[in-house]
């Protein structure tokens, strides 16, 4: 939080300091980070904005046209990607764990952002757990996109 607020400060009044991000003024939604020169590197330019909930970070290094191209890419991806909900924190979730059949959640949600064609490549798969250290979580769910592990979270019983 504090290095958010750093990087997304406009003007610093005590010091009289302005910064020379030009992101913050020229896209809605800039929230940072941090402009860049070397005769090595050239132009370099780290930003972040935030949209509708989803957060991207775009970097350039040696980029005459950082600010032009930084927003394209901007506009392109958050056009592109939507954040979806793939669970919901009070969604049931039904365990086997070889005796009985268990009802169980996460207990929290979980956005990601996806192309519309990704939707379909999503698999959400649960398992039981054997914690015998605590008896509320009984399992394991995991999300997957096209096979590749996304995000992983205990199931507590209800």
């Amino acid at each position: 939080p504090e290095f958010a607020k750093i990087v997304s400060t406009k003007y610093y009044e005590p010091r009289r300091w302005q910064n020379k991000n030009k992101m913050l003024r020229l896209y809605d939604g800039a929230t940072g980070v941090k402009t860049g020169y070397t005769k090595e590197a050239g132009r370099c330019l780290v930003s972040s904005a935030t949209k509708e909930n989803m957060t991207l970070v775009c970097t350039l290094l040696n980029c005459p046209t950082t600010y032009e191209r930084t927003i394209k890419l901007f506009d392109d991806a958050f056009s592109a990607y939507k954040n979806v909900r793939l669970v919901q924190a009070n969604d049931v979730f039904e365990i086997d764990d070889g005796k009985r059949k268990i009802q169980a959640i996460t207990g929290k949600d979980f956005d990601y952002p996806l192309l519309e064609e990704e939707k379909v490549l999503i698999e959400i798969k649960t398992q039981a757990v054997n914690n015998r250290k605590s008896e509320k979580i009984v399992g394991q769910m995991e999300i997957y996109l096209a096979k590749r592990l996304l995000f992983s979270a205990n199931l507590y019983k209800l």
